[in-house]
């Protein structure tokens, strides 16, 4: 609702008034008190810290490193894990040390070299930092994502034929992969 110009002071007043009504009335995110009044309890209950977001270089590792390796992944995995330790074994990961890290960058700060094996590692809180190389990224991330997007794309003549089957030939199913 428009609200309207005040004709003078009086009529400013009521539709101050008015208002005030309304936003008390207002159930939404407002708990009574004692004493009558409706209040919100947004700021008491939620509250907010405004706080570093780390979420890139959790994310996306890479954008904490001096270099990166072409074809390489770098992935964070939990650095006491037996299957952590068996691909360290395996030479599937490589640990990341900590003179790789850009230290310029202010996410940088975040992390800390521990010494698990005697070697610095870059960690965070119960993970270390990884490099995977480019013939286990695709043995481990893109040839599983390869074959389900194949399974994904032989389903679409099946669903055709079950729309077309169970609607009596009334509706076409397509099935669009992109």
């Amino acid at each position: 609702m428009p609200r309207r110009p005040p004709v003078d002071e009086a009529d400013a007043v009521r539709q101050a008034l008015i208002e005030e009504q309304i936003a008390k009335r207002d159930p939404g995110r407002k708990v009574p008190l004692p004493n009558g009044v409706r209040m919100t309890y947004q700021p008491a209950v939620e509250p907010h810290f405004q706080g570093m977001n780390f979420t890139g270089p959790l994310g996306d590792p890479a954008t904490i490193l001096k270099e990166t390796k072409p074809g390489c992944k770098y992935v964070w995995k939990k650095r006491m894990d037996r299957q952590t330790s068996a691909w360290i074994r395996a030479g599937i990961l490589r640990p990341v040390n900590m003179d790789e890290i850009d230290t310029t960058n202010p996410n940088a700060e975040l992390f800390e070299d521990v010494l698990p094996s005697g070697d610095p590692v870059v960690t965070y809180e119960s993970l270390a930092l990884f490099e995977m190389s480019a013939k286990w990224v695709k043995k481990i991330y893109e040839a599983p994502e390869q074959l389900a997007m194949s399974r994904v794309a032989q389903q679409a003549p099946e669903f055709a034929a079950k729309v077309n089957q169970e609607s009596g030939g009334a509706y076409q199913g397509k099935f669009n992969i992109k």
